[in-house]
């Protein structure tokens, strides 16, 4: 009775999903110290957290800015639900600790930082707290007095869900004025009584350099370190500025992404539109355009079937032949062709995955190889292998299990687009030179002419009767049909033709007896090209039956592990470049516009441009 008492409260329980966030507050002294209270929580695994805190720069004029000394009040562990409130276990500062000791933490300072090793695992589900003070920060001028910090440098290698720091004041001032530099996703709040600041930071990436500057009544605090300048306006425009450009930068990611939707919605209007006006075009046009430009050559092949490989191409040059494009299928399968040739081998682990659950999992990691290779790597492969290994793994071998990562970043996110656009325009250049498609640019200028004869002359008529309309549509699809239609060589008719045999073959050889099936070897490379054919999915599934009655390959690998790579290659690879597509812009264009004025809104680009602190470090 007690286990399903306990199974059903475990059952309508809440899940508690953990989530990084980092917690900070600082309060403003009236001697013009900071008291800052900070807490990071990491979700993972992890043996501690090293927390390096920066307090004095000596680069430019920042000396003015940071502190004189930090003094260490205490170290602790907090609830990660309540991390500011809820202070746990202090730790005991020790001169050595190893990993898996706990609520302990060794420190090495010198004149411009401490540089923290806090020791308490992840299975304690505890956030890391600190509380300190940073002697002497603020600063006051003949006008104002002024806040300039650090809050994270571009050491901070952790992560962040989230990231919300509140500074708060010594008493409430009317000229309250904030800014923050970093993340443009980021938000600066002033309080109703302008008492405070809230910087809040979603989807904090790892090393991005923060940093904050306030400005407020000057007799709130008795700071000795004063200057003789009028500030304000100098720093209302420098953050005026900084906010413009960062505020430009946003507009233009926002009028890139309404040209794709503008770009999108027309091409789904010309879909229907040649969808409505088919039966009702020009004949007479179409069928001469039709004859000349389009209708393609007899091949020597006509037969259904086509057993072996109708030439040497690689992958991505036949998804050219078969669909005058090179999209993601072309590099998964270009990938899949370097596993077949051997340049890249296949070590199988098991690891142990899983939340609540625990299980064992296979995991792939790929392997560079120049040894004994099947057949020579053409130079976009060596391009390839070279790119996934040094972007994915350390320049020798990755994990396919890696390759999803580049999406949680937007700037890797960006990086991988940039490759991925480069290596197919040369894919795409190397596929020109094989001639498979006729180039009739020259012939087909009169013939346009002829097609876009209804639209020319449609404004004269237009005010009369509505059937010119009519023609005008008409001739806009005949002029685009003129311009777009080709066909392909005698070369590419027949290479095309054999290649559709061999794809109706893996299509149909579920149907064919084992004797009537190929050698293993060519299994192997069914499945690359299957890739692009969009059959991959049916040739696993039958190789699933298949393969197992044959042997294993000669890799070492069991058939079950090849058919599972294949699968996982192909879906990692399109769901990486879909993923990287749609989410390179999508924090920058959403984000609030800055503010010169220092009322609030969203951070300017680039931080790091400010002294007085700063924290760096991340998991052990």
């Amino acid at each position: 009775m007690k286990k399903y008492l306990l199974f059903l409260i475990l059952f309508f329980s809440p899940i508690v999903v953990n989530a990084s966030r980092l917690d900070e507050e600082i309060k403003i002294l009236e001697n013009g110290d900071l008291l800052v209270r900070q807490s990071i929580a990491i979700d993972g695994d992890y043996n501690g957290f090293n927390l390096k805190l920066t307090y004095r720069y000596f680069e430019n004029n920042f000396v003015l800015y940071s502190a004189n000394d930090l003094e260490i009040v205490r170290v602790c562990e907090s609830d990660k639900r309540k991390p500011l409130t809820e202070i746990g276990t202090c730790f005991s500062q020790v001169d050595f600790a190893q990993k898996g000791d706990s609520l302990v933490y060794t420190v090495s300072t010198d004149s411009t930082s401490h540089d923290f090793m806090l020791y308490n695992p992840s299975n304690r589900n505890k956030a890391f707290y600190l509380e300190y003070i940073l002697k002497n920060v603020v600063v006051s001028h003949n006008d104002i007095a002024e806040l300039r910090l650090n809050l994270l440098d571009s050491s901070f290698t952790e992560a962040m869900d989230n990231v919300k720091v509140t500074v708060i004041l010594p008493k409430s001032t009317s000229d309250l004025r904030a800014w923050a530099h970093g993340p443009l996703w980021g938000n600066v709040t002033l309080s109703p009584n302008k008492d405070y600041v809230t910087f809040d930071i979603e989807d904090y990436e790892p090393n991005t350099a923060v940093d904050i500057r306030m400005t407020f009544d000057k007799t709130i605090v008795t700071t000795n370190k004063t200057t003789n300048v009028t500030m304000l306006n100098q720093i209302i425009d420098e953050e005026t500025k900084l906010a413009d450009e960062a505020n430009a930068y946003r507009e233009k990611v926002k009028e890139e992404i309404v040209k794709q939707q503008k770009k999108t919605h027309i091409m789904r209007n010309i879909y229907y539109f040649v969808i409505t006006i088919w039966g009702i075009t020009e004949l007479y046009i179409l069928h001469k355009v039709y004859h000349r430009f389009d209708k393609e050559y007899q091949s020597n092949f006509n037969h259904k079937y086509f057993r072996d490989f109708p030439s040497e191409h690689s992958p991505d040059i036949i998804e050219y032949l078969m669909n005058r494009n090179i999209s993601s299928k072309g590099l998964s399968a270009s990938l899949l062709n370097i596993i077949y040739k051997k340049g890249l081998l296949i070590k199988v682990n098991e690891e142990e995955k899983g939340l609540l659950t625990k299980k064992i999992v296979k995991a792939y990691t790929l392997i560079s190889n120049d040894n004994n290779l099947k057949e020579p790597l053409t130079d976009r492969e060596t391009e390839l292998r070279t790119w996934f290994l040094n972007d994915f793994g350390n320049g020798h071998e990755f994990k396919l299990d890696d390759l999803k990562k580049v999406s949680h970043s937007t700037s890797e996110s960006e990086k991988f687009i940039k490759k991925y656009n480069k290596w197919i325009k040369n894919a795409r250049n190397e596929a020109e030179k094989c001639q498979f498609y006729e180039k009739n640019t020259k012939q087909k200028v009169w013939a346009a002419i002829i097609s876009a004869f209804p639209a020319l002359i449609i404004p004269f008529f237009v005010e009369y009767s509505a059937l010119p309309v009519f023609f005008f549509l008409i001739g806009i699809f005949c002029l685009l049909y003129v311009v777009l239609c080709t066909k392909k060589t005698k070369l590419g008719i027949d290479l095309y033709n054999k290649w559709n045999g061999l794809k109706n073959f893996i299509k149909d050889f579920g149907n064919f007896a084992e004797r009537d099936l190929p050698q293993i070897a060519l299994w192997e490379k069914y499945l690359v090209y299957a890739h692009i054919f969009g059959l991959a999915d049916k040739l696993r599934k039958e190789m699933e039956i298949k393969v197992p009655n044959i042997e294993n390959y000669d890799n070492g690998l069991s058939a079950y592990d090849y058919i599972v790579i294949n699968s996982l290659i192909n879906d990692n690879v399109a769901s990486t470049v879909n993923a990287a597509i749609n989410s390179a812009h999508a924090k920058i264009a959403s984000s609030n516009s800055s503010s010169g004025g220092g009322f609030g809104g969203g951070f300017s680009g680039g931080g790091g441009f400010s002294g007085g602190g700063g924290s760096g470090g991340g998991r052990f």
